[in-house]
C-alpha cells in the first residue's frame, strides 16, 4: 500500500450520489509522485521515502537540488517525506491508482493565513459594550496581566496575533472517488489551504 502521496488543491465542488443525496467534496489534483530518494534504517536511521511533485525548471533549482536529483532523473521542487519501507525502486512512481481500496485518508495542509488579528477574531471574545462609557475599547481583549504575583502575561495567552498559516492535519475523511484519468481524488468535505495549496494525503491511521 502507498504510505503517502502529494498533490494540488483544485477548489470545491459536490458530489451527487445514486440516492440522490449531495455531498460536498474537495477536488485534489494528484500527478505522478516519483521516488526522489529511498532512506534505510542502516544509513540514515529510520526507513522513509522522499517524493517529488510537479516539474519544475533548471533555473529554479539549485546546484545542490539538481545534484540530489540526478540520481533519480526528476526535476522538482516540492518533495516529501514519508515514513515506511517500499518495495520500489528510485525512479519509480506513484499515482492516484495506488489508492484504490483505501476508503478513508488523512490530509495535510497549510491553512490560510490572517494576518495580525484581534482576539473577537483569532480566539471568539466577545466584544464588549458598544455605549455605556465605552471609550475606544469596543474590540479589545482587557487586562492580560497576573496582578502583583506572577506580575507578568503568562505564556499562552489567548491575546492579538498572527492567526493562520499553519499545518493542519484532518484525519478519517472519506475517499469518494479516484479519477485516474484526470489524476484527480474526490474527497468529502473541506480541505485547509486555498486553491492550489499543497495536500499531504496518507491512508487513514485510524480507519482502515
Amino acid at each position: 500500500m502507498v504510505l503517502g502521496i502529494t498533490g494540488f488543491k483544485c477548489g470545491m465542488s459536490r458530489y451527487f450520489t445514486e440516492d440522490g443525496d449531495v455531498i460536498p467534496v474537495t477536488l485534489v489534483h494528484v500527478p505522478k509522485n516519483y521516488i526522489t530518494q529511498i532512506k534505510t534504517k542502516d544509513k540514515e536511521g529510520y526507513a522513509a521515502i522522499q517524493l517529488s511533485c510537479g516539474v519544475t525548471k533548471d533555473k529554479h533549482l539549485t546546484r545542490a537540488q539538481l545534484g540530489h536529483l540526478k540520481a533519480s532523473g526528476v526535476k522538482s521542487r516540492e518533495l516529501h517525506e514519508y515514513v515506511g519501507s517500499t518495495d520500489r525502486s528510485l525512479g519509480n512512481f506513484y499515482s492516484v491508482e495506488d489508492l484504490e481500496g483505501v476508503a478513508w485518508v488523512d490530509v495535510q495542509a497549510t491553512s490560510k493565513g490572517k494576518g495580525f488579528t484581534g482576539p473577537v477574531r483569532r480566539w471568539g471574545f466577545a466584544a464588549q459594550f458598544a455605549t455605556h462609557g465605552n471609550s475606544r475599547a469596543h474590540r479589545a481583549h482587557g487586562s492580560t496581566g497576573g496582578g502583583t504575583d506572577p506580575g507578568r502575561v503568562i505564556k499562552g495567552k489567548k491575546m492579538a496575533g498572527h492567526l493562520g498559516n499553519k499545518t493542519v492535519t484532518l484525519q478519517s475523511l472519506k475517499l469518494i472517488k479516484i479519477d485516474g484519468i484526470g489524476e484527480l481524488l474526490v474527497i468529502k468535505g473541506g480541505i485547509p489551504g486555498p486553491m492550489g495549496a499543497v495536500v499531504k494525503i496518507r491512508p487513514s491511521i485510524k480507519k482502515a
